[in-house]
């Protein structure tokens, strides 16, 4: 909006430009309400013009700022017992709304008034045994929320109208509570039955729970490792554990001698390689070149050249 109104202790209502400065205000009605009630509400209209005030002293004035001296109709007996009682335009600003206040002990109804533009009485709703306080008209889902003095908040809403909001829970019906019905006829005690026709009593929690613990099933007990070779594609205990991997790794470690030379110990095995071969020479018998090895005394030569 381009004001920005407010009323004083005094019954004036005063407007400054939302543009500033706000020293002095551009519009001043001084005689606007009763003095020393509280104005309890200014709403503004969306062409600028138009302004509503719910005063202290049981009006409803229509005001045209344009021609602000005198407001342009007043509604009188609309009891305020309350400095922040509400009054709004409708969405669409064809309606205003405010709300009635009641004195306590006295059999009355709070109301909310519907009246047109000009200030005009079309529906007056009874909505609580208390005074009508707050009031607000909701753009979008229409329906009007109302706070009451008694601490109360109603919802209005439309069939028509509204959309979502009360009406969400509204249509929803009451869950039925589910009472279950249970016999208890008397019990006999056998305690020298058979096994097969004696029935077992009422055991403690305890002793339920160290049942469980027995069946694997209930008590959801882990698989026990299994000894020797693995079955069923599990792996034996004998090569699944930390321990029996060191132990293997230990006995090939304690077969190889560290003091023996690589390649004797790789040498030694081609005689036997030469004689029977099993993997790769079949292969290449008759393409492959005859190894020649370097004799263990060539290394030492070459020094000695090297350092004389």
């Amino acid at each position: 909006g381009k004001l920005i109104g407010g009323a004083m202790q005094n019954g004036s209502i005063q407007l400054w430009n939302s543009t500033g400065p706000f020293v002095r205000s551009s519009i001043t009605n001084h005689t606007a309400h009763t003095p020393g009630q509280d104005t309890s509400c200014l709403c503004f209209a969306h062409d600028n013009t138009t302004l509503i005030s719910r005063g202290g002293d049981d009006t409803l004035k229509l005001w045209d700022i344009r021609k602000f001296r005198s407001p342009v109709k007043v509604v009188n007996d609309l009891r305020n017992l309350f400095s922040v009682t509400d009054c709004v335009f409708s969405p669409d600003e064809k309606l205003i709304v405010t709300g009635t206040s009641i004195i306590k002990g006295q059999n009355e109804t709070g109301n909310l008034q519907f009246y047109d533009k000009e200030l005009n009485e079309v529906y007056k709703l009874p909505v609580s045994n208390s005074s009508v306080i707050r009031c607000l008209w909701h753009p979008k889902i229409h329906q009007i929320f109302v706070g009451c003095g008694d601490g109360s908040v109603k919802i209005l809403f439309s069939d028509k109208n509204s959309q979502r909001g009360a009406k969400m829970f509204v249509a929803k019906h009451k869950r039925m509570k589910v009472e279950s019905i249970t016999s208890a006829g008397p019990r006999i005690v056998t305690p020298h039955a058979l096994p097969l026709f004696k029935e077992e009593g009422s055991k403690s929690l305890k002793r339920k729970r160290e049942k469980e613990r027995k069946d694997p099933v209930s008590s959801h007990q882990p698989e026990l490792p299994i000894a020797g070779k693995g079955a069923g594609g599990r792996i034996g205990a004998g090569g699944s554990s930390i321990g029996a991997y060191m132990r293997k790794i230990a006995a090939i470690e304690g077969s190889i001698d560290k003091d023996e030379d690589p390649r004797e110990a790789i040498l030694k095995y081609a005689k036997v390689a030469s004689e029977s071969p099993f993997w790769i020479n079949p292969a290449y018998k008759s393409t492959q070149p005859k190894p020649v090895f370097q004799d263990g005394d060539s290394d030492e030569e070459d020094n000695e050249t090297k350092d004389t």
